[in-house]
């Protein structure tokens, strides 16, 4: 009888207190889910099959709402080397062989189960294949109410676009489950919508706005001789590089530190590769010969994703800084963009340049 009494104590308690799956150290390196075709799966280490990042750079390319910042080279090999060991929770579904969605999250001291690499990625709408939205959602959200322990507080995916299909399809699946969606606007990104030509950009801004900028940019072009260089894989060269990341830490003393200690070793690393696999792109603009502004872009189909940019102060009265921007937005035009996409941020020159708001989505999933 005793024994019978342990064993019925050891139960009540695990089912009262919840075993530890998710959040446990030492839990599988794989858990997997099959819901409707759908299998979920969270993983604990990066899969090293080939097949794996292929599937990612096949999401990455059907995906509407892909960036550069949810690609494998970003995710995995810059952002996957800083977060805390034991701490990756990787979500991936298939549908039989084919990757049809991918979530890269991380488990936090904290207790929530969230986004990987939120302060240094503008966008992170999870990758999911279109063609599969409906289904997968429901086997990846059952698989996380499967592994939900007393120790996990909320499911947080960050800088989620306002367009993206989870704010619609989320909600719903997680109530089905019996927990909670909730969704607030944490910040904006900036975007120019782009007309057929740079004249009717420019007719496009306040008339102020429109005569300081062409007036900056004929006095550079007059006086200094200023030209854009644009740099990609194919002429990727790394002492420009450097400079490049040099002008941006330079440019603004308040960030210059935080730049230099997260994005400077993070572009180190990763930089001529996403230049190989074109998606990103560096812009210097020179005056008299010599880099006095920089601008690093993400390339993607409606137009480019400016990450960061800078100037050389020493070089304000040929105000480098409009004149990189004014020339960057031409070539844009030029290329057939239809979007400048400034990214996050609200600094005032981006309004000036004809930027308008567009709304940044934090979704919690948590237990009601």
């Amino acid at each position: 009888m005793p024994a019978l009494l342990r064993q019925l104590k050891t139960t009540l308690k695990s089912l009262f207190a919840g075993e530890a799956k998710l959040s446990a150290a030492n839990g599988p390196q794989v858990h997997a889910l099959e819901r409707s075709g759908i299998r979920a799966e969270c993983h604990r280490a990066w899969p090293t099959d080939g097949k794996f990042r292929e599937g990612w750079d096949r999401l990455c390319q059907i995906s509407p709402h892909a960036t550069t910042f949810s690609s494998p080279t970003w995710q995995q090999n810059a952002i996957g080397p800083t977060l805390p060991q034991g701490s990756l929770r990787l979500i991936t579904a298939r549908r039989a062989d084919e990757l049809v969605a991918l979530l890269p999250m991380e488990l936090t001291p904290t207790g929530f189960l969230e986004s990987t690499g939120h302060a240094v990625s503008d966008y992170l709408d999870p990758l999911v294949d279109p063609q599969h939205e409906r289904e997968t959602w429901p086997a990846i959200i059952a698989l996380i109410a499967e592994l939900w322990d007393r120790e996990l507080k909320a499911m947080t995916l960050h800088n989620v676009r306002h367009d993206s299909p989870c704010r619609v399809i989320l909600p719903e699946i997680a109530d089905a489950h019996g927990l909670t969606g909730d969704q607030t606007i944490i910040s904006n990104s900036t975007k120019i919508e782009l007309p057929s030509s740079w004249d009717q950009y420019l007719e496009s801004l306040d008339g102020h706005e429109r005569k300081e900028l062409k007036r900056k940019i004929r006095k550079a072009e007059e006086q200094a001789g200023a030209k854009l260089i644009e740099i990609d894989g194919t002429k990727w060269h790394e002492p420009e590089f450097e400079k490049a990341l040099d002008l941006i830490e330079m440019a603004d003393t308040t960030k210059g530190q935080w730049l230099h200690e997260h994005v400077r070793p993070l572009l180190l690393k990763i930089g001529p590769q996403l230049a190989r696999e074109n998606r990103l792109r560096l812009l210097i603009l020179t005056l008299k010969e010599t880099p006095a502004a920089a601008l690093f872009e993400f390339p993607s189909p409606r137009g480019p994703l400016l990450y960061n940019s800078g100037y050389d102060p020493s070089q304000k009265q040929f105000s480098p800084g409009a004149v990189m921007f004014g020339l960057a937005l031409k070539n844009a035009i030029e290329h057939g963009s239809q979007v400048f996409d400034l990214l996050r941020g609200k600094e005032d020159y981006k309004y000036r340049l004809g930027a308008k708001d567009d709304p940044l989505y934090r979704i919690s999933i948590h237990r009601p």
